[in-house]
């Protein structure tokens, strides 16, 4: 697969040109005029001014190299993420079973090898989420902070993992996280373009990416996007679903009412995610009781963002790891039956369409059904978590926790 993707992403450099060409030649005009009306100027840009910092490196290197570097860096990447998420699936000091191994890493493969194939970063930022759990459970959390911090610059919405570990009261990691975003967002700008630019370009930021998602929900609702945002607009208002000028709408709603209507569901995953997950975490916890609590926040995070591009549901990959782990474990008892039903539903949902066609496939997108896959899987992680709740502390070898 390494080698198969390495030769697809330079062929379709050449043809297509994807996004690693424009943001390196968009880092370079940055940096020799950063006075430039950046988003004005390159409104497919969304990410904040830092980034082009992040990836000025690359911008210095022959575009087939920067390649081969890119697509390598994210094959390492998707190693230490698969390790990491099945590490906490698994009780301390035991190996995750071959049907959570491998059923987590078919199940999320589609999504991997989207982001591949796009030449995308949400394996970086997995890979950043899922290493910042690592310190956390070891007991590093500011250090965790500020990475989670570093990631939330770059994707807006991991900031509710900072939300999720505040609601915990584990304020060292909101206090690292809060350090890590101004060193990314303010301080590594400031010190390449100066003070001035630095902050004009992050205001221009919030007024093209924020203001307008926050307020209307604007963002671009072609099938490919699977947040809620984007499937209400594709459902209850006239946006394109599938190009050229194709529409899925099934009622129109007024502006107002569809606002409405997405703010209360906003609210309701909201108020279902911090009853699910409150109270503290304690060092006797089932390691699966804080794994659940996390797969459920990325769930969230995905329906709640402006923008869930297929490769973004790559953090499906702890959701699937934790419903299989905790599938495959006797010294978990619950309703199993019920969360194997959550397991195939969405994989029915999430994976199962893409063999569909491409047509199919499309189609089954603009409806949202990516979407309601991962929905699925949040079922299952309720479960999993109340009846962890219920369950008596099973006797687990002893070893790091959260």
């Amino acid at each position: 697969p390494f080698v198969v993707d390495q030769i697809r992403f330079q062929v379709l450099l050449e043809r297509q040109g994807l996004d690693l060409h424009f943001w390196c030649r968009l880092s370079e005009q940055f940096t020799a005029d950063p006075a430039m009306p950046l988003y004005q100027a390159h409104p497919r840009f969304l990410y904040p001014p830092f980034y082009l910092l992040v990836i000025r490196p690359l911008a210095t290197l022959p575009l087939p190299w920067a390649a081969f570097v890119f697509e390598t860096l994210k094959w390492a990447a998707l190693f230490v993420a698969l390790r990491g998420a099945w590490r906490m699936a698994s009780p301390p000091d035991e190996d995750a079973p071959p049907i959570v191994a491998l059923g987590s890493l078919l199940l999320s493969w589609r999504f991997f090898w989207n982001d591949f194939a796009q030449g995308n970063i949400n394996l970086f930022l997995l890979c950043g989420l899922v290493a910042a759990c690592r310190l956390f459970i070891c007991g590093r959390e500011l250090s965790a902070g500020a990475l989670l911090g570093a990631v939330a610059c770059v994707k807006v919405t991991p900031a509710l993992m900072v939300v999720w570990f505040a609601y915990k009261r584990r304020w060292r990691v909101a206090a690292g996280s809060a350090a890590g975003a101004a060193v990314m967002l303010l301080l590594l700008p400031a010190l390449w373009v100066g003070w001035t630019d630095a902050t004009r370009t992050l205001s221009e930021w919030y007024h093209h990416v924020i203001k307008g998602f926050v307020r209307e929900g604007a963002v671009y609702s072609l099938h490919i996007n699977q947040s809620l945002t984007a499937i209400f607009n594709r459902l209850f208002a006239d946006h394109v679903a599938l190009e050229p000028d194709v529409r899925v709408t099934l009622v129109s709603l007024p502006p107002a009412v569809l606002n409405a209507l997405r703010a209360a569901l906003s609210g309701l995953i909201l108020a279902a995610l911090a009853w699910s997950c409150r109270g503290r975490m304690k060092p006797g916890d089932p390691p699966l009781a804080f794994a659940s609590e996390l797969g459920l926040v990325l769930i969230a995070m995905l329906f709640l963002s402006g923008y869930s591009w297929k490769a973004h549901f790559v953090v499906m990959l702890i959701p699937y790891a934790v419903l299989l782990s905790h599938l495959s474990d006797a010294r978990h008892a619950g309703r199993k039956r019920a969360v194997l039903g959550c397991l195939a539903v969405s994989f029915a949902l999430a994976t199962g369409t893409e063999f569909l066609g491409h047509d199919g496939a499309n189609q089954a997108e603009a409806y949202g059904l990516i979407a309601g896959g991962a929905l699925a899987a949040g079922l299952g992680l309720l479960i999993v978590r109340s009846d962890l709740r219920r369950a008596q502390p099973p006797s687990w070898p002893a070893g790091p926790g959260p």
